[in-house]
């Protein structure tokens, strides 16, 4: 294969590489739910897959090869609880959806809604990232956004161009996500996941035109100002717990979008902005206490996977790196 492993997105979630296609066969069945899987030329194929799946959201990598001009493979998808998008990094593939065969290259990216049957059908050399969401996490944000429940199911556009601001978006989030999130020595706490799959669900709404893109588009009444202190107080009270903007939303009785622009026009910033200012002022209470066995172990117990990023905002809220505050805790005891 053109593509070495250690090029590949997300190669911590490596689930396959093979030249055989029946051990292929088998993972697209038993992983993805696929209903057949096939290629034209059997002696003349390798694929790569990396996936990683955390609550109702998928992201992966997939690529197939073959030194055949005329060398195909094709996986079929029978009627799925989930929409994915297909993005393109190199090579030609086409999707079948509705009676009608739209090209997947890496101008156009192609989605595929809920409730449909599809077929995927690769040429050599094509290499995708792929973003699944499920039917009940897309419905659940729609409902916190708009406020109310929809009373259609929500269609996709199946192609959208790859350059435009939101499908640069997309990809960049689903690249970010997929290496906070590869499996490693650091596990993610739940709360955490919970939260990412709320902004994945919504950012694959934003971006991905559909029959409600231009209800989501308009900037809804933002909430008063008594209803931002009531999420603040939530947020003080239950930090250390998974915190959605869909409890906030629910809470105050207002849409997410409503409660969005609240926190914007009252405060300055966002609820999940404040959500990570107060577990920062709770892990400068812990690196406080000279006893704290060490800045990993609060970063994790207050919701950081990244300890990276846990110190440079730490350093940007308060002036000095979590080490810093442990070290003079330690020296003042």
């Amino acid at each position: 294969m053109s593509l070495r492993s250690d090029e590949a997105p997300f190669e911590r979630a490596h689930v396959i590489q093979t030249r055989d296609p029946n051990e292929m066969r088998r993972v697209a069945i038993s992983v993805f739910g696929a209903a057949t899987f096939d290629t034209n030329r059997a002696e003349d194929f390798e694929a790569k897959v990396n996936y990683l799946q955390f609550g109702g959201i998928g992201i992966g990598f997939s690529a197939y090869d073959a030194s055949a001009a005329d060398a195909r493979a094709s996986v079929a998808f029978p009627e799925s609880d989930f929409a994915r998008v297909h993005m393109a990094l190199r090579g030609i593939a086409r999707l079948s959806l509705n009676r009608t065969t739209n090209l997947i290259d890496p101008a156009s990216l192609c989605v595929c809604s809920s409730g449909r049957s599809s077929e995927v059908v690769y040429q050599p050399g094509y290499q995708q990232l792929f973003f699944r969401v499920g039917a009940t996490a897309l419905n659940d944000t729609l409902i916190a956004i708009l406020g109310a429940r929809p009373q259609r199911a929500i269609v996709f556009d199946p192609v959208i161009p790859a350059d435009r601001d939101r499908s640069l978006m997309l990809r960049q989030l689903m690249l970010f996500i997929g290496q906070q999130l590869s499996p490693s020595p650091l596990e993610l706490p739940e709360f955490l996941q919970r939260e990412i799959q709320s902004v994945a669900a919504a950012a694959f709404l934003f971006c991905c035109t559909n029959n409600f893109s231009e209800v989501l588009d308009q900037r809804g009444p933002a909430a008063a100002t008594y209803q931002v202190r009531l999420a603040e107080d939530y947020i003080e009270s239950h930090w250390n717990e998974p915190i959605t903007i869909e409890q906030l939303a629910a809470l105050t009785q207002v849409s997410v979008r409503s409660l969005y622009l609240a926190f914007q026009r009252v405060r300055g910033y966002s609820p999940k902005a404040f959500v990570k200012m107060v577990r920062m002022r709770k892990a400068r209470e812990k690196l406080l206490d000279p006893s704290t066995a060490s800045v990993m172990s609060v970063a994790l117990a207050c919701g950081f996977q990244n300890l990276g990023h846990f110190a440079s905002g730490y350093r940007m809220q308060f002036g000095e790196t979590p080490s810093q505050t442990l070290a003079s805790a330690r020296r003042r005891l």
